[in-house]
């Protein structure tokens, strides 16, 4: 009997440095968003370590502990690194505010299954692509 095990490795070449740095957090992150300063990577762990529903976090770049900031896959990160998206897995209509610090808000997405989102040039505003959950 055989078993395997996949890992996903998130690599960073940074600012300065002469060598990839290891961002991973557990097995399977998926890198979403990295702030304009270079300083705060957006991961949503996929696999076993971030559970059924994913998990979204928010990584320090100089390699410091990831910060959890909630249930769901990660969607977006803030220029500013201050907040990001994440869509819950299992129920498509729900997406979440996630500030990085303080309590997730949850948005109103209006029937739009989306995959993709990004924010605007400030919170009022986020795009998505995907598909319309209307007939």
């Amino acid at each position: 009997m055989t078993e395997s095990y996949e890992r996903a490795a998130v690599m960073a070449m940074l600012p300065g440095a002469n060598q990839e740095r290891d961002l991973s957090w557990f097995d399977f992150g998926d890198p979403r968003g990295l702030s304009s300063d270079g300083k705060l990577l957006l991961i949503g762990e996929v696999g076993e370590g971030g559970g059924s529903h994913y998990t979204t976090y928010l990584r320090p770049t100089d390699g410091s502990p990831a910060i959890r900031l909630g249930e769901g896959n990660a969607g977006a990160l803030t220029d500013d690194g201050k907040y990001a998206l994440s869509r819950v897995i299992g129920n498509p209509s729900k997406m979440y505010l996630l500030p990085a610090q303080g309590a997730p808000r949850e948005l109103f997405r209006d029937g739009l299954l989306g995959s993709q989102w990004m924010f605007r040039e400030d919170l009022d505003e986020c795009a998505g692509r995907g598909q319309s959950s209307f007939g």
